[in-house]
């Protein structure tokens, strides 16, 4: 009876194969048939419609990017007026709006120009000269003398010829007051945008964007203005072009082109038309009746015909099929947004054959696709159908583990189907895989990619963080006394107690670079008090190293002493690099903060430096003193730094009297009063000699009384090597 059941169900599974592959060989030869037929004879009844979903999407994200493109000096605009009236930025003064313009610039490719002009009649501005490189005018009136002072400082000295420094009467300098930007911005009272012009400077493109500044009684302070070079819409159209034989291009209201597909700055300046006014070189945008291209200006003329003919005029999309010597072309005409300010169009022309062609190909490969796909049906239907299933159940289950990130436990799959049994393989593979790829990249990260069912892709995002840099003082020294065993030993075991602390805490390791580490703490997972988390991982990095170099002392191996920087930022964190190989890390200003608190440890004797910013986050759960006010390397302005002590209430006995005048010494050092300050630098370094910044201190005071500097100087200390 078993046996007689037993072929009866071979002989059913059988039937049902025979009967699955049957119906589902048909139902493919019958859909790829009808496809096929419909895809052949409805072809060029679609083509419109094709045409226009194609173009559409080119429209479309044409029209996005453009947005994106002006969007950004709306966007600095908007920021920098609300900057200056909440006061983070003063105006009084070019300290801080010269270096925050140079900023946005450098920030912001398509940024020509930024630029400030007061009430008064002062202007700042900061300029990319034709090297891309930076020059900042300044525009200085002194109305008791009638006078204008015109300021310029040039990256490239070779502008300074073409664009001295005057000093003129009032009249004949440059008045923000009087131009365009400034009237406009001033009687609108709020963000305003030019017509799109050619600048004079260099005969390019561009448009501007000016933003009324008021004070407290909303009475106006001034204008700032950015221009933008339309250059990058020119590049960026010539990347969106299908082929050679389409056109895409930018118009305004007055019929006039602004940008074309165009690849190289040649290519761009046939938009620019020259012509004389009283003896005068002037600059117009080429007429889109007088492109070189008539089958663009043959497209424009149809549509204006539809604008006669429709009462709808120009505020809708228009897509037409026009011919032009005896040749079929397609055309699409996208209008700007009402609110985004912009009167101008998006035109694509193309020839209605690119479409044919791609029908004609689609057409030969669905053919060869069913073919295909048959043969392959009918032979997976044969050959799976009865031994795929229990073991594909298996692997799923498996994982389902996976998802779970269960990575440790599972059963091996067997299968004696060779398909299956790779599969299963490659499952194992992928598990092992995995567990290496969470000792190269964050076990978060991994892990939320898998629940996320993602693949790691580039992109980053703005986070607040704090990074930790750290560093092994005279490592060079150090491994020339070690073999390359030995050194790669200690190395493990060093590197082991700093990575473990630092995941205890909710770090992530980002690279071993040597003998350094770089991590960070509030990413991939969002942690509030990252800046709390790294201080402590910090402290408890050090009190464990104290541990392992004791006992290494005792088996004769040399210590490594450790060197930390800590700094909280907004930086940019994500995945980084190529399409190839990506690295989860973090990139931005802050980042190098970090780096040079870790290496400021040298100069001063310390093991632990924080920026302000961490200690402003971390200040009520440590006790920190603070060291100094130091402009690191590349940077002009000064940032304080503190030396994490200990956690807060903890602090070792005789160390706050120290850190208090330490402190009272540091305040007497920034108000010039050296002598008084070296008196108590000089008592500190004698009652508390493990306290060896002071000695830092003590030169410098005694380097001041010889050599006093300047009566501004505030205290800053610029460091002059990383």
């Amino acid at each position: 009876m078993e046996k007689a059941d037993s072929k009866q169900i071979a002989k059913n599974q059988r039937t049902f194969r025979f009967t699955i592959i049957f119906i589902l060989t048909s139902l493919i030869f019958l859909s790829s048939g009808m496809v096929y037929v419909l895809s052949y004879f409805t072809g060029k009844n679609s083509i419109a419609h094709l045409s226009d979903k194609l173009m559409q999407r080119i429209a479309s994200h044409t029209l996005d990017r453009s947005l994106s493109f002006l969007g950004a000096a709306t966007k600095g605009s908007t920021l920098s007026e609300d900057l200056v009236e909440e006061g983070v930025i003063s105006l009084k003064t070019t300290k801080a709006i010269i270096p925050y313009f140079r900023e946005l610039l450098q920030l912001y490719p398509q940024f020509e120009s930024i630029y400030y002009g007061d009430v008064l009649g002062n202007f700042y501005m900061v300029k990319k000269m034709e090297d891309r490189s930076i020059s900042v005018k300044k525009v200085l009136r002194s109305p008791r003398r009638k006078l204008a002072y015109t300021i310029w400082e040039h990256a490239n000295p070779k502008y300074a010829e073409k664009f001295p420094n005057q000093t003129q009467a009032e009249a004949d300098a440059y008045e923000p007051r009087k131009r365009p930007w400034f009237t406009s911005a001033q009687k609108e009272g709020k963000l305003v945008w030019t017509d799109a012009y050619v600048f004079s400077s260099d005969q390019k493109p561009g448009i501007s964007c000016a933003s009324p500044v008021y004070d407290a009684k909303h009475d106006l302070r001034g204008v700032i203005s950015i221009d933008i070079g339309l250059g990058g819409l020119s590049y960026f159209l010539a990347n969106m072009r299908i082929s050679e034989s389409d056109q895409i291009f930018v118009l305004n209201n007055k019929e006039e082109l602004i940008a074309i597909p165009a690849k190289d700055p040649n290519a761009l300046a046939e938009l620019v038309q020259t012509y004389k006014v009283e003896e005068k070189t002037k600059y117009k945008f080429l007429k889109i009746s007088e492109a070189k291209n008539k089958v663009i200006a043959s497209s424009y003329g149809e549509f204006k015909k539809h604008k006669k003919q429709k009462s709808d005029g120009s505020g809708s999309t228009v897509h037409q099929i026009f011919k032009y010597k005896g040749e079929n072309y397609i055309s699409l005409y996208i209008p700007f947004p009402k609110e985004s300010g912009f009167q101008w169009h998006i035109g694509i022309v193309m020839p209605e054959k690119n479409f044919m062609a791609e029908i004609d190909k689609n057409n030969r490969m669905t053919l060869l696709f069913c073919i295909v796909f048959v043969i392959l049906a009918t032979a997976s239907g044969i050959w799976f159908s009865k031994r795929v299933s229990e073991p594909l159940r298996l692997l799923a289950e498996e994982m389902d583990k996976i998802k779970e990130f269960q990575l440790d436990t599972g059963k091996k799959v067997a299968s004696n189907l060779a398909e299956v049994s790779n599969i299963a393989s490659s499952f194992e593979r992928m598990r092992t895989a995995l567990k290496s790829f969470m000792k190269y990249v964050p076990a978060e990260l991994v892990r939320d990619l898998v629940h996320m069912q993602k693949e790691a892709v580039l992109g980053g995002e703005k986070k607040d963080l704090t990074i930790l840099f750290s560093d092994i003082a005279n490592f060079t020294s150090i491994s020339e006394q070690l073999s390359p065993e030995e050194l790669v030993d200690n190395l493990e075991e060093y590197l082991s107690v700093m990575s473990e602390q630092i995941l205890e805490d909710g770090g992530t390791v980002d690279k071993y670079i040597g003998d350094a580490i770089m991590a960070f703490w509030g990413a991939p997972r969002t942690q509030e008090d990252h800046a709390i988390r790294a201080c402590r991982s910090a402290l408890i990095c050090q009190q464990k190293l104290v541990r392992l170099f004791s006992k290494w002392e005792q088996q004769g191996k040399p210590a490594f002493h450790t060197r930390i920087g800590l700094n909280s930022s907004e930086v940019i964190v994500g995945n980084m690099g190529s399409s190839k190989r990506i690295n989860y890390t973090v990139i931005g200003d802050g980042v190098n903060l970090a780096s040079r608190l870790e290496a400021l440890n040298k100069m001063y004797g310390t093991r632990i430096l924080v920026s302000e910013s961490t200690y402003e986050l971390a200040k009520s759960h440590y006790e920190f003193c603070l060291l100094d006010v130091v402009a690191v390397k590349g940077k002009t302005t000064g940032v304080a730094i503190y030396e994490l002590v200990a956690e807060k209430g903890k602090l070792p006995l005789g160390k706050r009297e120290f850190i208090d005048m330490f402190h009272e010494g540091f305040r007497l050092y920034k108000e010039h009063k050296f002598k008084q300050a070296e008196e108590i630098f000089k008592y500190l370094e004698k009652e508390h000699p493990d306290g060896s910044f002071v000695r830092v201190f003590i030169d410098r005071c005694e380097d001041y009384l010889s050599n006093p500097p300047d009566q501004h100087w505030n205290g800053v200390f610029v460091a002059k090597t990383k």
